[in-house]
């Protein structure tokens, strides 16, 4: 990109000549005029967002603030210029640099403004990471990162097209490498996409009960890769998370109420008025437990040795310790109410 420069600003001076002092005196008013104006709106923007940063419990305000006073005075001034500009002719070679300088510029500032978007949101993630816990932090940081060379290089390519280049062939190799890349990293970056998923959609957190296929046990941690969980056995299971999001998740801390349906069994020589007795017995204990919510319990089914009650209740608590108490407490109950009735279970 070789140039005259010399050339370039005499061409300039003898282009400028066809501007009246009317056309120069209107530029420089509207120079002047758009630094105040912007300088205004910077202040008045920065003092009232503040102010309702005071009335307000979120950071959003904060943000906001940081991000206008990320725009430097020299941004205003090329701004200024560029608009003055517009009410002068100039020479279309000048014309064409100014315009890229004035793009620099404002892609600049724009990046800047971008990245106090990420570091606004890095740091949301800093703060709700566990104590020691240092994979929020690593990809908050790598997004950070990889989000400043992304915009930097579309930056490059859009100068490039800007001179006439044709950036289609290095479009075309970056998309090649990219697949290729892509192949042989694809585990890894199931795993990192799961992660943002789990993250972002919030199926469970650290501290839940989960159930995934033949695993169950409470979660100890969410990493880039892998969710670690603690079984009820009490080892430490360490899954994927592309394996995770692939089967389907029981969340029980989610759970307001749990269900238990079963089936008592009653020896055939128990007769009608036991039978009876022995069904409004369970409504009643199970009525009378305090966390638990009687739902249904009939004489279902006749079997060759057997009677059926099909017996459904609810526990109003997503504890599972819980839920083991009730039923357990239940099971009791109903043992004393055979063993004073008389009545025998069916043999199995």
């Amino acid at each position: 990109f070789k140039m005259d420069f010399v050339a370039l600003f005499n061409n300039i001076l003898n282009y400028s000549l066809g501007n009246n002092t009317r056309d120069f005196l209107i530029a420089l008013l509207v120079f002047f005029v758009s630094i105040i104006v912007l300088n205004l709106f910077r202040k008045w923007g920065v003092w009232t967002l503040k102010k309702i940063a005071d009335y307000t419990k979120n950071k959003y305000d904060n943000f906001l603030a940081d991000a206008i006073q990320k725009v430097g005075w020299p941004f205003y001034i090329i701004f200024s210029l560029f608009v003055a500009a517009q009410f002068l002719n100039l020479d279309p070679q000048f014309t064409k640099y100014f315009y890229l300088f004035v793009f620099l510029v404002f892609f600049y500032y724009a990046l800047h403004i971008l990245q106090t978007v990420v570091d606004f949101w890095f740091f949301r993630i800093k703060e709700r990471a566990d104590e020691g816990d240092e994979d929020y932090v690593q990809l908050g940081k790598f997004v950070r990162a990889l989000f400043k060379w992304v915009l930097w290089f579309i930056a490059i390519l859009l100068i490039l097209q800007y001179f006439g280049i044709k950036i289609s062939a290095i479009l075309t190799g970056l998309g090649v490498g990219s697949v290729v890349i892509a192949f042989a990293l694809q585990n890894i970056l199931l795993d990192i996409f799961s992660f943002v998923s789990i993250y972002l959609d919030q199926p469970f957190v650290v501290g839940d009960f989960i159930v995934v296929a033949d695993e169950s046990g409470a979660v100890k941690k969410i990493g880039i890769r892998s969710t670690r969980i603690i079984s009820l056995k009490g080892e430490e299971m360490i899954i994927s998370n592309r394996k995770l999001l692939d089967n389907i998740i029981h969340n029980y801390k989610k759970t307001i109420k749990r269900r238990k349906t079963f089936d008592l069994y009653l020896a055939e020589e128990t007769s009608g008025e036991k039978l009876r007795e022995m069904l409004d017995a369970i409504k009643n204990i199970i009525k009378a437990e305090d966390s638990a919510e009687f739902e249904r319990a009939h004489f279902s089914d006749i079997k060759d040795q057997a009677y059926v009650f099909e017996v459904v209740y609810f526990v109003n608590s997503n504890d599972y310790n819980k839920y083991m108490d009730v039923q357990q407490n239940i099971n009791f109950k109903i043992k004393e109410a055979l063993d004073i009735m008389g009545v025998k279970l069916a043999k199995s």
